[in-house]
C-alpha cells in the first residue's frame, strides 16, 4: 500500500498515456487507407498532417492550462476533447466524408497535445534520481496499445463486422470511442499528486533557449518525431501500393510502436549507465538503418517490418534521450514553461512531414524519402554534440 501512495501520481499517469497511445496508433493505422476510400487521393495522408498540426497548435494552449488549473483538471479537458473527436472519427466512418474525418483528427490531436505533456508531470512525482526512469516507463506506455490495438480492432471487426471494408472502419473507430472514454474516468476517480501545479507566472519564457543544450535537444526531438512520422506515414500507403491487406499493414504499425516502446521501458536505465551522448548516437545509427534496409532490401513484408522496428527502435533512443536532457537542464517551474515550445517544434515538423509524405511517396519516390531519413539522422549526430550533460545529473 505504501508503494502505491508514494507512486500513486506516476501509476495515473502510466496508465493515461497507455490508454490515451490508442488514439495515434489507430489514426496511424486506419486514417491514410480510409481517406483513399473516401476520395482523398494524394491527399490521403492529409488526416496525419492535421492530427500533428492540431498537436502543435494545441502544445503551448495546453502547457497554460495545465499551469493554470493543474495536473488533474487541464488533462481532463484534454481527454475530454479526444472522446469528441473519436466520436467525429466514427461519423466520418459511418458517412465516408473526408471533411468529418479531418475534423475529428483536430479533436484527437488536441487529445495527444495533453498526452505528451504528461512527460515531464511524470518527473514532477518521483525523486529527482528516478526522473529517467520515469520518463522510460511514459515513453514505454504506448506499448500497450502496441500490443491491444490491432488485435482489439480486429476482434470487434470480427464479432460485430459483416466482412464489408468499410464497415470495418465504423467498428474500428467505435472501438477507439470506448477506449477514450477511460481516460477523462481515470482522473474523475483518481488524484495525481505532482509538483505540477498552479503556476502563476503562465507565460511561455523563450529565455530559457539560452540555457546550454537545450536548443539542440529541442531540434533532436523535433527532427526525430518528424522522420519517423515521415516514414511511419508513408509506409501504409506504399504497402497498399504493393498489394498488402489492411491487416498487414496495420500488424506493420503495431511492431513499429513495440519497436517504439519496448526499449523505452530500459531506456532510462541504459541513459544513466552510457550517457546521454552514446544513446544520441545508437538512435541516429538506427535510422541510418532504416535507410540501408528500405533502400538495399527490397519492398518484402519483413523488409518493411524490419525498418519500421529499427525506426521505432531509433524514436524510442533519441526521443527519450532529448526529453531527458531537457528535465535534467531545466527546473520543474521551467519545464512549463518552455514544453509548449518544445512540442509546438516538434509537432511542427510532425505535421509537415505527415502533410508531405503522400506527396513525397508520388513526387521523390520511396528511394528520396529514405534519402531525407538519412539527411536528418545526420544532423540529429551533429546537434548531440553541443548537448554536455554527466551521466548522474538529476534535476
Amino acid at each position: 500500500m505504501k508503494f502505491l501512495k508514494d507512486y500513486q501520481g506516476l501509476i495515473v499517469i502510466c496508465s493515461l498515456c497507455a490508454v490515451g497511445s490508442f488514439t495515434p496508433i489507430y489514426v496511424v493505422m486506419s486514417s491514410g487507407r480510409l481517406a483513399v476510400e473516401q476520395g482523398a487521393g494524394a491527399f490521403s495522408t492529409l488526416p496525419m498532417g492535421v492530427q500533428y498540426t492540431s498537436i502543435m497548435l494545441g502544445a503551448i494552449p495546453v502547457s497554460k492550462i495545465l499551469m493554470q488549473y493543474g495536473a488533474r483538471q487541464g488533462l481532463l479537458m484534454t481527454q475530454g476533447l479526444g472522446w469528441i473527436g473519436g466520436v467525429i472519427c466514427l461519423l466520418s466512418a459511418i458517412y465516408l466524408s473526408f471533411p468529418l474525418l479531418l475534423l475529428g483528427v483536430v479533436f484527437t490531436g488536441f487529445s495527444v497535445a495533453g498526452l505528451h505533456q504528461m512527460r515531464f508531470i511524470a518527473t514532477d512525482t518521483v525523486a529527482p534520481e528516478q526522473k529517467p526512469i520515469a520518463l522510460s516507463l511514459i515513453v514505454a506506455m504506448p506499448v500497450v496499445a502496441a500490443l491491444g490495438a490491432a488485435p482489439l480492432s480486429s476482434w470487434v471487426m470480427q464479432l460485430f463486422g459483416s466482412g464489408d471494408v468499410l464497415d470495418n472502419y465504423v467498428w474500428l473507430y467505435a472501438t477507439l470511442v470506448g477506449m477514450l472514454s477511460i481516460p477523462p474516468l481515470i482522473l474523475l476517480s483518481f488524484k495525481i499528486p505532482t509538483k505540477t501545479g498552479k503556476i502563476a507566472d503562465r507565460k511561455i519564457d523563450l529565455s530559457l533557449l539560452k540555457k546550454q543544450g537545450v536548443k539542440p535537444a529541442i531540434l533532436i526531438a523535433a527532427l526525430t518525431y518528424g522522420g519517423m512520422t515521415f516514414l511511419m506515414t508513408a509506409t501504409p500507403l506504399l504497402m497498399q501500393e504493393k498489394g498488402f491487406a489492411l491487416q498487414h499493414s496495420n500488424a506493420a504499425i503495431g511492431y513499429h510502436v513495440l519497436g517504439m516502446s519496448v526499449p523505452s521501458l530500459i531506456m532510462g536505465v541504459i541513459i544513466s549507465k552510457l550517457g546521454l551522448r552514446l544513446v544520441f548516437w545508437f538512435g541516429a545509427l538506427n535510422y541510418v538503418g532504416v535507410f540501408y534496409s528500405n533502400v538495399f532490401l527490397g519492398y518484402s513484408y519483413p523488409v518493411m517490418v524490419l525498418a519500421l522496428v529499427l525506426l521505432g527502435v531509433g524514436w524510442s533512443a533519441l526521443y527519450v534521450s532529448a526529453s531527458t536532457a531537457l528535465a535534467q537542464l531545466l527546473k520543474p517551474e521551467e519545464r512549463l514553461k518552455i514544453q509548449g515550445f518544445n512540442d509546438t517544434c516538434v509537432f511542427s515538423c510532425s505535421g509537415l512531414a505527415g502533410f508531405g509524405a503522400g506527396v513525397a511517396l508520388y513526387s521523390v519516390d520511396w528511394l528520396g524519402i529514405n534519402v531525407i531519413l538519412l539527411v536528418l539522422a545526420v544532423l540529429i549526430a551533429l546537434a548531440s554534440l553541443q548537448i554536455n550533460i554527466p551521466k548522474s545529473t538529476p534535476n
